[in-house]
C-alpha cells in the first residue's frame, strides 16, 4: 500500500492492532523481505505455537 504521511506503510496500524490484540505477549513481530518473523519467549506448548503461526498468517494477509 501507499505510505502514510509519517512514512509508514498503509497496513502498519492494522498490524499493530493485530499484535496488541494477541494474547501471547510480550512478543515482537517484524515484516520485511516478504517474511513475517515473530520473536517471543520460548513456550513449548503446541497451542502457543499454533497461535503464533495464525498471527503470522494474519499479518501476512494484511500486508499482501
Amino acid at each position: 500500500g501507499k505510505p502514510s504521511a509519517t512514512g509508514e506503510p498503509s497496513w502498519a496500524n492494522a498490524v499493530r492492532e493485530l499484535v496488541q490484540a494477541h494474547k501471547d505477549l510480550p512478543l515482537s513481530l517484524t515484516i520485511g523481505d516478504r517474511r513475517v518473523v515473530i520473536l517471543a519467549i520460548d513456550d513449548p506448548r503446541p497451542g502457543t505455537a499454533l497461535a503464533r503461526i495464525d498471527l503470522a498468517i494474519a499479518a501476512a494477509r494484511l500486508v499482501s
